[in-house]
């Protein structure tokens, strides 16, 4: 219950931080359709693990008309697995505007490959 509990005040804290974020730039996809970022000023360590946001940036909205959806990712760096915890989505790119956002109530563990931008994404978070 207590893990429970800070999760949810990082969740919060997450949120709020989200409107005033400074995105850095990690990395596209090979069709520049995306475009990946990273806050570091929200990458906080919590026990074994790291919490921070990533922003996707698209040139073109996706089916539901979202330009930009950021993540609230919980990462564990000794086994390099990370689980979504929230996502926001925008009509807008850079996450501007309003946001739909979506709490994940029973986030699964993700395998993160060796050389892709996640990789690169958590060799920046875990330095930290």
């Amino acid at each position: 219950m207590h893990l429970l509990r800070i999760t949810f005040i990082l969740l919060l804290i997450g949120l709020s931080n989200f409107a005033r974020a400074e995105w850095t730039f990690i990395g596209n996809t090979v069709d520049e359709f995306q475009y990946f970022y990273l806050d570091k000023r929200t990458i906080k360590k919590v026990g074994n693990f790291h919490y921070y946001w990533r922003l996707i940036d698209k040139l073109e909205p996706d089916e539901a008309g979202n330009f930009s959806i950021g993540y609230y990712i919980k990462a564990d760096c000794i086994t390099k697995n990370i689980s979504v915890l929230s996502l926001n989505f925008y009509r807008q790119q850079m996450a501007e505007g309003d946001a739909l956002i979506h709490n994940i109530n029973e986030p699964a563990w993700q395998e993160t490959p060796d050389g892709s931008l996640q990789d690169f994404e958590l060799d920046i978070v875990c330095e930290k």
